[in-house]
């Protein structure tokens, strides 16, 4: 046991604080705490140990969802006046990421700024900074200056690959949401060249290249990246879902050729799994007026009628239908969903903003 083997106090510190890691990681949250918290307690603790058991101790609250403790824990590091910059810069970071968590994107602001304006702070930490800072306007609705911090960190010339790459996706994403889908484009790309693997990088581009209904392309590029990646990695509902919003906007006569070519791709890349949960949960997103949604509807059943791995999510998106057709018809309240299995009713009252009965 390297603690009781330890012969000094930086000794202590140090194996308590690999323990520590080792729980964590191990996801035995409690037991990393108890270590951290070791640390915390003895008398005269070095500083930069104490600020890491802070730091790592907040971490692990907020990994059990206390969102307070965890933002208690990185104040106290950021308050006190003896702590290295790239500590304080940690905290800094983790504390605006909480604060994000928890909706106040203005105090995440002032948070990734102190570390950007920290002189000595090191460049990928400020990087970071500028990537979640971006973010937090972004959530905010300002996306000229969202992507203003994302070009930050893409023009730093000693930033991180993993962060270049990342806000580049990230401005491809702001710039996909004010039309500008050539420039979204070249960004997807050239974070695909940085980082071959991002698949949801690849699966953006699927994305934007459908918004400029260069379909065939969409279409090919989609099967490439299911096929070329585990379908675990790259066929997230998310990505899906949009994909699926996208082709819903488009006229009804085109539903017939796309709903099937993309049942196609995901069932060739046994990621039909994914397809599923993309279908079910982009009834959140549906825009279609009420005599479109049973042709909707039907031109979904039409493709996947005979697929059983997507038996169950055409019912509850069958389900999902009938509730939209009631709100619109009557302000109908979701009853119609109570035919479904439980897991299947939480799931679609979550997508469509239904409240849970109390029963």
């Amino acid at each position: 046991n390297l603690i009781n083997l330890a012969t000094d106090k930086a000794e202590i510190c140090m194996s308590l604080l690999i323990r520590g890691i080792a729980y964590g990681q191990l996801g035995n949250l409690e037991r990393a705490i108890s270590d951290y918290t070791l640390i915390l307690e003895m008398p005269d603790t070095p500083v930069d140990y104490k600020t890491t058991a802070l730091i790592n101790r907040g971490y692990m609250y907020s990994q059990l969802g206390d969102s307070e403790q965890a933002i208690s824990h990185y104040t106290l590091v950021v308050e006190m006046s003896d702590v290295p910059v790239k500590l304080k810069a940690i905290a800094l970071v983790n504390r605006g990421y909480m604060y994000g968590q928890l909706g106040d994107s203005e105090q995440a602001i002032l948070d990734y700024t102190l570390v950007v304006e920290m002189a000595d702070a090191p460049v990928e930490l400020k990087a970071k900074a500028l990537y979640d800072r971006g973010g937090s306007y972004g959530h905010l609705g300002d996306i000229e200056q969202a992507i203003s911090d994302c070009t930050s960190v893409i023009e730093m010339p000693d930033a991180p690959v993993d962060e270049k790459a990342k806000a580049l996706v990230s401005r491809a994403l702001f710039r996909s949401k004010q039309d500008k889908y050539l420039g979204a484009i070249a960004d997807v790309d050239e974070a695909t060249r940085l980082s071959p693997n991002d698949s949801f990088a690849r699966l953006l581009r699927v994305e934007i290249l459908m918004h400029l209904e260069s379909w065939d392309e969409a279409f090919d590029y989609l099967k490439h990246t299911l096929t070329s990646f585990p379908p675990s990695i790259t066929g997230k509902a998310g990505n899906t879902l949009a994909m699926i919003h996208i082709i819903s906007q488009q006229a009804s006569s085109k539903w017939r050729h796309f709903v099937p070519k993309i049942v196609e791709i995901y069932r060739d890349a046994d990621a039909l799994e994914f397809l599923g949960k993309g279908l079910v949960i982009s009834l959140g997103r549906l825009e279609l007026p009420a005599e479109l949604l049973v042709s909707w509807e039907q031109t979904w059943r039409n493709a996947i009628s005979n697929v059983a791995t997507l038996r169950v999510p055409l019912r509850a998106f069958a389900a999902g239908i009938r509730c939209l057709q009631s709100v619109d018809q009557d302000g109908g309240d979701g009853h119609s969903l109570g035919d479904l299995l439980i897991e299947e009713a939480i799931i679609l009252r979550h997508a469509l903003s239904i409240e849970s009965p109390d029963n």
